[in-house]
């Protein structure tokens, strides 16, 4: 993302809004190319609760990672950062914590990795981060061109 923002390559992919918003020089192609579907997990020793309970809850998450924001922002109680996803998934087990959000890939390996099982709670994804990609300003002739073509394959591939 640093080369991307000092020119020295021309953009980067798979990119989160988060990450970039201190690179003024690097312009977002507007056309969502993932998004990471982030489920809400509690400790399988623990019961799914009521989305109205949530602010009640403590969550925990890993420092440096942006979407974990969205979750501490929730909570009128308190929080808990720690520096590793399996510190994560710790502290559920040991109810030091009350949830925590991932995308399934992580969890499974969290869970294979820990013999830790964790319940999803939820039938949607808690949280939708949308990944795009980016281009260095110096190419901001070529925005719209790049947007359409975006569109064009993305939809066609659909």
């Amino acid at each position: 993302m640093r080369s991307a923002a000092s020119g020295k390559i021309d953009g980067d992919i798979f990119r989160f809004p988060q990450t970039v918003v201190d690179f003024p020089n690097l312009l977002q192609i507007p056309f969502i190319i993932h998004s990471n579907g982030l489920w809400l997990y509690v400790s399988s020793k623990q019961e799914c609760f009521d989305l109205d309970q949530l602010s009640k809850k403590i969550p925990v998450g890993v420092i440096g990672i942006h979407y974990f924001q969205k979750i501490y922002a929730i909570s009128e109680n308190s929080y808990e950062q720690v520096e590793t996803p399996l510190q994560a998934i710790r502290m559920l087990d040991n109810n030091r914590a009350d949830y925590t959000v991932a995308n399934e890939r992580v969890k499974t390996a969290l869970t294979k990795e820990t013999g830790i099982n964790l319940t999803r709670c939820f039938d949607e994804p808690f949280i939708s981060d949308p990944a795009y990609t980016y281009i260095h300003s110096s190419n901001a002739d070529i925005l719209e061109k790049l947007t359409k073509s975006y569109q064009l394959i993305f939809n066609t591939a659909k």
